[in-house]
């Protein structure tokens, strides 16, 4: 009872209410107390499948599935789906498009808990949200000509849900213009949603038909009872959105300011569990424009608001902070740069993060020296090891005067007096006083 009693205020609640542990679990998922949220979200799992209510019922599943999966906790995960799926056959023929993404949820998730991408289950996600986004679209297009509002506005949140899942898989799978074209019409819709509500209270209140009055009283349920959920789907894609405006169309102005918005509106609704993430998105911006102070005071904050039990949040920060180079306790470390092989990319002390996504004889010559640090390479080497050809100096004097000119623009703070890759009579080679740091 003292969980209930902590966030009584919230719930607006004298006495507990028949669905108890759904409203509290709920409550307390938002507010970020995901560990005990966890037995009444459980206990309302089952009480919903008793009742067969198959919506609350999914509901529960997926902010489980959520939680699970900050958690790290793979076993967890496997069970709540073996679980759904041995009680699916009850819900074949009602809500067939939600038990379709709550399926694609699974697989999207058990993928980030796990170290090994599998490919299959990337594969069975979109599969699944193919099939659920056609069976959307059919009811969408069958029900909005408004002869059945109920239909419809059920019909629209399905179109969304749809949607929302697919650009997470965009945007996971850095498919960004797909991303955009969805965030896009994601976001009419829930710009109808979010009007919905006045305008069907303003039509209640102007008529006196009996039926017209239960219909708008049916639509406006429904809508209320997805209303913190919608609110929840407009802040994680204005997260996304802001992701999206630095790392493909590399607007920072416009991406700190959907950011700070993300922050305003998880504080307004209640959704402090997105607030470290949000603050995380922030420290990586700075990051990305050199200002690593910054980025640090972020961070730190970001941790501060997180439960140790987030795993995979601090595994997230744990990757960031060593690809940016900051130390232990936070402060950036005392290398010049810091080489991440297998994200194909370097932090540079002074110019930050450096990408060499496609810029594979780059990334060759700089393995190559970073490997062998104060090694001289003439030209007949580079060209051996790099090309693995046989020198010719008509053929390849002026490639490798392009490609270390090319190297230096990148890694180099000031190119006409290079600080890492210096040239003496005999060739190539990195300052054996550059501290690299590879990872």
């Amino acid at each position: 009872m003292s969980d209930f009693l902590d966030i009584d205020s919230k719930l607006n609640y004298r006495d507990p209410p028949e669905n108890y542990n759904f409203e509290l679990g709920h409550t307390l998922f938002q507010t970020g107390k995901f560990k005990r949220s966890i037995p009444y979200l459980k206990k309302a799992l089952m009480e919903n499948l008793d009742k067969k209510n198959y919506e609350d019922y999914l509901f529960c599943h997926g902010l489980l599935l959520h939680i699970f999966t900050e958690f790290s906790e793979v076993e967890e995960l496997k069970k709540l789906q073996q679980d759904f799926e041995r009680n699916s056959q009850e819900f074949s023929i009602t809500r067939n498009i939600r038990l379709l993404t709550t399926q694609a949820y699974y697989f999207m998730n058990i993928d980030i808990c796990t170290e090994d991408k599998n490919e299959e289950n990337n594969k069975k996600a979109f599969e699944i949200l193919t099939e659920a986004l056609k069976s959307a679209l059919d009811s969408y297009s069958m029900y909005s000509k408004g002869q059945d509002p109920v239909k419809d506005i059920e019909a629209k949140i399905d179109l969304m849900n749809c949607l929302y899942m697919f650009i997470f898989y965009y945007f996971r799978n850095q498919e960004y213009e797909k991303c955009i074209k969805d965030l896009d019409n994601l976001k009419i819709l829930l710009n109808y949603y979010f009007n919905l509500k006045e305008e069907l209270q303003l039509s209640k209140s102007k008529t006196d038909n009996f039926q017209e009055q239960k219909t708008y009283s049916n639509v406006l349920e429904i809508v209320r009872k997805n209303y913190q959920y919608m609110q929840r789907i407009k802040l994680h894609i204005k997260c996304v959105e802001a992701c999206v405006e630095f790392e493909y169309k590399q607007d920072i102005k416009k991406s700190d300011k959907l950011l700070q918005e993300s922050y305003e509106v998880a504080n307004k609704t209640d959704n402090t569990y997105f607030i470290p993430y949000i603050l995380f998105y922030m420290a990586a911006n700075h990051a990305n424009q050199k200002d690593l102070k910054q980025a640090d005071i972020f961070l730190n904050l970001a941790e501060r608001n997180a439960d140790s039990d987030r795993k995979l949040f601090f595994k997230t920060v744990e990757i960031f902070k060593n690809a940016y180079g900051f130390g232990k306790n936070g402060n950036i470390g005392n290398y010049d740069i810091i080489f991440n092989e297998e994200e194909h990319s370097i932090v540079e002390k002074q110019k930050g993060c450096v990408n060499f996504k496609n810029q594979f004889i780059l990334l060759d010559i700089l393995k190559l020296f970073v490997s062998n640090k104060g090694s001289i390479y003439s030209k007949q080497d580079l060209v051996q090891n790099i090309w693995k050809q046989e020198y010719s100096p008509s053929t390849h004097d002026n490639k490798i005067y392009v490609t270390i000119k090319r190297l230096r623009e990148l890694i180099e703070v000031d190119i006409n007096n290079p600080k890492y890759i210096c040239r003496n009579n005999r060739g190539y080679y990195l300052n054996e006083k550059a501290k690299i740091l590879v990872k």
